[in-house]
């Protein structure tokens, strides 16, 4: 009888010793305390300070794809091995060089190769993984996720920098996801799902006009705090956590010449460098000021308190005219005057804050919140281990990127303090995160809102509501309207790339349309001069539509270009011009536009110029400067009307001026849907 032996190739003895090398390396410097290797659940919260979330466990689930537990909280099957303590070395080794807020994404990539090697029918261990692998992974990412994307790209990370780079494996030498980049459905507000009530990327603009007359008129503090919120993320395009993340000292200053500007300093959330946004005008710069200075002031006991519990970790904090109550037996009266409550506590209520039971009993007036003959005496030790038991895991650090403490931290605000229920508690340090403001903003239309409180609602009745992100997406929104740079519209929303500008843009019609048919009682209305004008009566009278329903059908869709505003659409047909815009019945002005006005008067300096260049060169008898006399003349006298209506002055702001059409080239909608109804009648 014939034995067979399979030798393994020196290759992979090598690859094993590797991996075991890179399991051993990571294990020997574990990074996540108060946690065990072989446990299948780590609780990483106290490693990652970096998020001021609501205290809220962060937890990471070795689970393997074959689990069909239910629980979230639970795992039936762990990973399978000897994948999972990769899976594990691999988690940290990531987490300890970037730190990952998204840390969830890893833990997918590997369970996608889990699924494959079981596909295939193969040891489930990283040094079985080929390329019919990474397919077959690919193929698990594409059909159980929204965004494989993100996934795809962790596991190509790992693949190429840790199981090659590492040589875990000898099977590949180089992989690239074959997922690509889709960028999420856009929402514009002409879409009929927004008159059915769902929600548009940008908030209305009858929104922010109620938060801006909110936030002048109201004294209430929670209206005050929400509102103030509303103008930091009008300052600048960023992230709700971006905006809770500031510091007290966060407001900053700059010359250029005899000018200084005020700014604030940013530090973006994914990935992106700190930066100092500056206000665009005085107005942003008083509003942003102002705002900053309100929640100083009124988080300024929670933060004192803060302070406190840095230094004296284990210690109640107590205010230094009641430092005498200190480790004495307290009435209930004096737990809220600790605590910065205006009300006292119910007996009924002590076991709220604590207390188990009383320890005896006074009869001293002065201890009393109402006259009695005696009150209860509780133990300040109860009183004092409620109240640090609930300050989070990650204490005294408030931002783990920073390494900004909570005293120092602008959205430290007294307990409590939104809350419509209950007294603010303004001696105990409370961080303010994203779910409130967005319940504040309207998310929880069930509840008390910013708007409910205030009575403000849309003209056919429905309730108003934002949520804090729209805010980014409006201000890049406009970014895009003003034509700015894709880097610099990055740079200033604190993106490392250029590539999601284009998800937060919702220009299309709203930049314009809106504020003159939404708006046209509350602002500044757009008019209109020219062709555009006509044009617009003419589609009214003929399809017995308003005036303005006519202009927003042939406005069709905007494109801000360095000559002004184009309204070609391009889903249509490609621009019939190509950058010959003064010559274009689909081209406008604004008066009032500075750039507009900038752009015309060049447009005449150069064309000028040039025609009495080309005239001298025809007196010399140079062959073809005739011609092109006749094709730029012309363009001349078009450019000369435009610069004359800009600089009048008897003309009002914001009316657009727009020039019939140079030929008879017409490829608007509007115009190819006359074309068609004249067919039709034909």
């Amino acid at each position: 009888m014939t034995t067979i032996i399979n030798f393994k190739s020196a290759q992979d003895t090598e690859s094993k010793k590797n991996l075991e090398v890179f399991i051993s390396n990571n294990k020997k410097n574990f990074i996540f305390p108060n946690n065990d290797w072989n446990d299948n659940i780590w609780n990483i919260t106290s490693f990652l300070t970096d998020k001021i979330n609501d205290n809220k466990s962060k937890k990471v689930y070795f689970r393997s794809v074959t689990d069909d537990s239910i629980s979230k909280n639970k795992i039936n099957a762990s990973m399978s091995k000897p994948l999972i303590d990769f899976a594990k070395a691999v988690f940290c080794q990531i987490m300890r060089e970037k730190k990952l807020s998204e840390y969830k994404r890893i833990i997918y990539a590997i369970q996608a190769l889990e699924f494959a090697l079981i596909e295939q029918n193969n040891p489930v261990c990283v040094s079985e993984i080929n390329s019919d692998t990474l397919n077959l992974a690919e193929t698990y990412l594409r059909s159980k996720y929204k965004d494989p994307w993100s996934i795809a790209k962790n596991l190509e990370s790992i693949v190429n920098n840790i199981i090659i780079k590492k040589q875990i494996n000898t099977n590949i030498y180089n992989w690239s996801t074959t997922i690509t980049y889709t960028a999420p459905a856009r929402s514009d507000r002409t879409q009929k799902e927004h008159n059915d009530g769902s929600k548009s990327k940008i908030p209305h603009l009858e929104e922010i006009l109620a938060l801006a007359e909110i936030h002048h008129s109201s004294n209430h503090i929670p209206d005050k705090i929400v509102t103030c919120f509303v103008a930091l993320a009008m300052f600048a395009p960023s992230r709700g956590s971006e905006i809770l993340s500031l510091s007290i000292d966060c407001i900053t200053k700059a010359s250029q010449g005899d000018i200084e500007i005020m700014g604030l300093k940013w530090r973006p959330l994914k990935g992106g460098d700190p930066l100092t946004k500056f206000a665009v005008n005085k107005e942003y710069e008083e509003l942003a000021t102002d705002a900053v200075n309100y929640l100083i002031e009124i988080g300024k006991p929670a933060r004192e308190a803060a302070r406190w519990y840095k230094n004296n970790p284990n210690i109640l904090y107590l205010p230094s005219h009641l430092e005498y109550l200190r480790n004495q037996p307290i009435t209930l009266w004096e737990v809220a005057k600790i605590l910065g409550k205006e009300n006292t506590i119910k007996a009924c209520h002590a076991y709220r804050y604590g207390f188990s039971k009383p320890i005896g009993w006074t009869t001293d007036k002065s201890r009393m919140f109402v006259k009695s003959p005696g009150v209860n005496l509780y133990s300040f030790d109860e009183i004092e281990h409620f109240i640090i038991s609930k300050l989070p895991q990650t204490f005294p650090i408030f931002d783990g990127r920073s390494q900004q403490y909570w005293h120092e931290s602008l959205f430290v605000l007294p307990k409590n303090i939104l809350s419509p229920t209950a007294d603010s508690l303004l001696n105990v340090p409370e961080s303010m995160d994203i779910d409130r403001i967005n319940k504040q903003l309207g998310s929880n239309p069930d509840g008390r809102t910013i708007f409910s409180r205030n009575d403000k609602k849309f003209p056919n009745e429905k309730p108003m509501y934002v949520t804090s992100h729209q805010f980014r997406h409006l201000l890049n929104t406009l970014a895009q309207a003003k034509a700015l740079s894709q880097e610099l519209i990055a740079f200033w929303s604190g993106r490392k790339s250029v590539k999601q500008n284009d998800v937060y843009n919702h220009l299309s019609q709203e930049a314009i349309i809106e504020a003159f048919t939404d708006l046209e009682n509350q602002v500044e209305a757009i008019k209109q001069t020219g062709s555009l004008e006509k044009k617009a009566q003419t589609i009214a009278k003929i399809n017995s539509i308003t005036y303005e329903e006519a202009l927003k059908i042939e406005l069709g869709s905007i494109h801000i270009t360095q000559y002004g505003i184009c309204r070609h659409d391009y889903s249509l047909t490609p621009c019939p011009k190509d950058k010959d815009c003064g010559n274009c019945g689909e081209f406008s002005v604004m008066k009032g536009n500075e750039k507009h006005r900038r752009e015309a008067s060049y447009q005449v300096q150069i064309l000028e110029k040039a025609l009495l260049d080309a005239k001298e060169a025809e007196q010399d008898g140079h062959t073809g400067a005739r011609r092109w006399i006749d094709v730029n003349e012309p363009k001349l006298e078009r450019w000369q009307k435009i610069k004359a209506f800009l600089e009048d002055d008897s003309v009002p702001n914001n009316t657009m001026f727009t020039l019939a059409d140079s030929s008879d080239y017409h490829q608007t909608k509007v115009g190819l849907a006359f074309a068609v109804r004249m067919l039709e009648q034909n």
